[in-house]
């Protein structure tokens, strides 16, 4: 079986491989935005420029910034690269679209997948940048596992040739920024079930006269294993 061509179901061509768990977590992470964070506000013109000042320390996944569109070209049409010189991101958005194929439209939402030209977060000048950081940073919203979904379908419509090396890098991703996040839970987010007692005793009471009723002859095994599972 060729892996690119096992990523939708042949029942309903809907997507089988989708993010979860920790791969979630981390895209989640990873593409939060702080317009206060280190690096922000700054123009940087290489994705190199990016990754290397993030192992330094000198910006932040969260951090709002910008790179003109001669960076990537290819992802608008003539019309709006003519009209526009900048776009607006995040240092995390800059990652993930670094592993997205070439050609393919800057993901900084949905909408970039509806509309190519989604002109939401471009500038047309410099000196318009600092006005439009404020005003472009309160719409980013971070990445929920719906939205993977839909920009891993997108790209297996777009280019399904290279569709399981964007999934590894996407898992690469998620697990190393669910990682870094430093995410964890403890005993006070469980939340307490009001009436527990309560209700554990009326399962087992339940599930007792299940197997009475089984141990009688009166339900199958098969009916007893689908009714425990009801309670």
């Amino acid at each position: 079986m060729i892996a690119n061509k096992n990523i939708l179901g042949p029942k309903n061509g809907k997507l089988i491989l989708s993010p979860s768990e920790d791969i979630v977590l981390g895209m989640y992470y990873l593409t939060k935005s702080n317009l206060n964070q280190i690096g922000s506000k700054h123009v940087y013109y290489s994705y190199k420029d990016i990754t290397n000042l993030l192992l330094l320390d000198k910006i932040h996944v969260h951090s709002v910034i910008a790179f003109p569109l001669t960076l990537i070209k290819d992802k608008f049409t003539e019309k709006t690269f003519k009209e526009y010189k900048y776009i607006v991101t995040t240092a995390g958005r800059a990652l993930i679209n670094y592993i997205l194929p070439t050609n393919f439209p800057y993901f900084n939402d949905l909408n970039s997948l509806e509309d190519r030209d989604n002109i939401s977060y471009l500038v047309k000048s410099i000196d318009k940048l600092p006005e439009n950081f404020e005003k472009i940073a309160t719409k980013f919203k971070p990445f929920k596992k719906s939205t993977l979904s839909k920009l891993i379908e997108d790209i297996y419509e777009f280019d399904n040739k290279k569709i399981e090396l964007i999934l590894d890098a996407i898992k690469e991703l998620g697990f190393r920024y669910s990682m870094l996040s430093g995410a964890s839970i403890g005993l006070n987010d469980i939340i307490d079930i009001p009436r527990r007692e309560e209700i554990l005793k009326h399962g087992d009471k339940e599930v007792n006269i299940l197997s009475n009723n089984y141990n009688e002859g009166l339900i199958t095994e098969e009916q007893r294993y689908k009714k425990v599972i009801e309670v």
